[in-house]
């Protein structure tokens, strides 16, 4: 029930970073950073941007390289430890030829315990002008909160996560030089979305260092 959910997702996604390329007049550099099994990363690179993803562990980064090989794709993958890792950013800028244009957070701000470290972080390693684009879950959604329900009581899912409102990550960004726009929104209830974009299960904004 959630594949039109992440289809509008990646649809968001791909319109932001589109239209930033088309305000550029070139292709982008992209690092999409806690890039998971690569499906965004690909999906960039075949618009032709230099496309780099990283993320924490080694199986998620050997499906990504799977799945962009079997997609014909040319986005590059490599393993970091975003909070701990001294050489991530270096490695980054080589492998991009140079600091990225776009940063893509998608679904993974709220996996970060110590988050604020990893945005003060971000905003030293990029260059006035890069943007970050952050798509994150809405705590204060229906959906989100009927998901947290059976998560909690039925599966018994405990896991820690530190999801946040988009006033409080915005908040969080503002204080470290980004100036964030405001949300896009894509749900699974009919007119959410053109009604009350806010109030979506799954939110989308940009953030521009400034």
């Amino acid at each position: 029930p959630v594949a039109p959910l992440n289809r509008k997702r990646l649809a968001l996604l791909l319109a932001a970073i589109d239209g930033r390329a088309k305000a550029r007049g070139r292709a982008l550099r992209v690092l999409d950073l806690a890039c998971g099994g690569g499906l965004i990363a690909t999906a960039i690179a075949s618009m032709g941007h230099r496309t780099l993803g990283l993320d924490l562990r080694d199986d998620e980064i050997g499906l990504a390289r799977a799945f962009t090989t079997e997609a014909h794709g040319s986005a590059a993958f490599d393993t970091a430890d975003l909070l701990d890792d001294p050489t991530w950013e270096q490695r980054a800028t080589t492998a991009l030829n140079g600091t990225p244009d776009i940063v893509v957070l998608a679904y993974a701000l709220h996996h970060f315990p110590r988050v604020e470290e990893f945005v003060a972080r971000l905003s030293r390693y990029l260059e006035p002008g890069a943007m970050v684009l952050v798509n994150e879950e809405n705590p204060e959604s229906a959906i989100f909160r009927l998901k947290h329900q059976v998560r909690t009581w039925i599966q018994n899912d405990t896991d820690v996560e530190w999801h946040r409102t988009y006033g409080a990550w915005k908040a969080l960004l503002d204080a470290n030089h980004f100036a964030a726009s405001a949300p896009q929104g894509a749900d699974l209830l009919p007119l959410v979305a053109s009604l009350s974009p806010a109030g979506c299960w799954s939110l989308v904004f940009t953030a521009e260092r400034q």
